[in-house]
């Protein structure tokens, strides 16, 4: 059953790493509409790695926002990684039947971990960004002895914004960035030869990065484009990563030392991300709709030459000059039958 759900888990990752962002939520549905009943790991791994657009609610004990996701959920309610506390999706109010709560070493490991990944998501992408980690037990233990799963998630939206890259500015009229980073943490023994064997954990990463912009007309130089045409970017990415770690006997140095590893694997992996998404995606992308987009506009007065395609003075000059040429034309041919009479 494991290998099954394993296959399938793969499966619809790589369906749904080819398909775009724009239907996520969508497509995400149709998959798990088509796995089997019982098949509910699969169902739940989607979930984690792609799930939908995030939602936000705010800790009133602290007002700091928090991410909504499946592994904080009980019914309607959602638990704060902030106050540790369950809150209701529609009114904010305390649930008094609390669902999943952390031991306390784990609960250690996720304030550790919400200060610090808060700290490192606003130098990354600024202050207006949201930031949830949520870190569980496994099942049947507790403590973290054995180990633990952990998820770390970034949440970015901007409306009606600029950027600027490499001196050239981009309107945007709305951005999302979402980064959700899961891990599976467990103990293993490690034979390290003459030194015999020795307790040490693994770190099991896989990381999805979701992206969405809709460029502003003003973006596209030398277009004059309508609201029904503004381009739209989407797409997203997801790696992995594994790497073993031995860690300290005190168990607060160690709560500290899970937080150390796992926020460097994911400032690595993500740096690598960044440039994969800016390099192979983000600038084709923006070349083959700035190409597509001006060769629409200016097909039609090719042949009558264009001074400058990246001025738009230029550009409706050399459409003016067609249709004077075109009246010209016609005026020429009506008088020469007039003529032949």
């Amino acid at each position: 059953m494991t290998t099954t759900t394993t296959v399938s888990t793969t499966f619809c990752i790589n369906i749904l790493n080819r398909l775009s962002f724009g239907g996520l939520e969508e497509n995400v549905k149709a998959l798990e509409s088509l796995l089997p009943a019982d098949d509910k790991n699969t169902a739940r791994s989607l979930h984690e790695k792609f799930g939908t657009k995030l939602k936000l609610l705010t800790d009133p004990t602290c007002a700091k926002k928090f991410i909504l996701h499946i592994t904080n959920e009980e019914g309607s309610s959602y638990r704060s990684p902030w106050s540790n506390v369950y809150y209701s999706e529609f009114t904010l109010a305390v649930t008094e039947n609390v669902g999943y709560m952390p031991s306390p070493s784990i609960r250690e490991i996720e304030c550790h971990a919400n200060e610090l990944f808060e700290s490192y998501c606003h130098h990354y992408y600024g202050k207006k960004c949201v930031s949830s980690v949520y870190i569980n037990d496994k099942e049947g233990e507790e403590n973290g002895k054995e180990g633990f799963n952990a998820v770390f998630m970034l949440f970015k939206e901007v409306q009606n914004n600029s950027i600027n890259c490499q001196g050239d500015t981009t309107s945007l009229s709305e951005g999302l960035w979402n980064s959700i980073h899961n891990f599976e943490v467990r103990q293993v023994q490690l034979d390290h030869g003459n030194k015999g064997k020795r307790t040490e954990f693994l770190y099991k990463l896989t990381s999805t990065v979701q992206l969405s912009m809709g460029l502003l007309p003003a973006s596209i130089k030398g277009c004059e484009l309508n609201n029904d045409d503004i381009p739209h970017i989407r797409g997203s990415l997801a790696r992995c990563v594994e790497r073993t770690h031995g860690l300290p006997d005190d168990s607060h140095v160690s709560a500290l030392s899970h937080v150390a590893i796992m926020g460097k694997m994911i400032e690595e992996l993500e740096l690598d991300m960044r440039s994969n998404i800016d390099a192979l995606y983000l600038q084709k992308a923006k070349e083959i709709i700035c190409r597509v987009l001006l060769e629409k506009q200016v097909g039609k007065v090719l042949k009558h030459g264009i001074p400058n395609l990246n001025d738009p003075s230029g550009l409706m000059a050399a459409l003016k000059k067609k249709q004077e040429n075109l009246n010209s034309n016609a005026l020429n041919a009506a008088l020469l039958r007039r003529g032949k009479k």
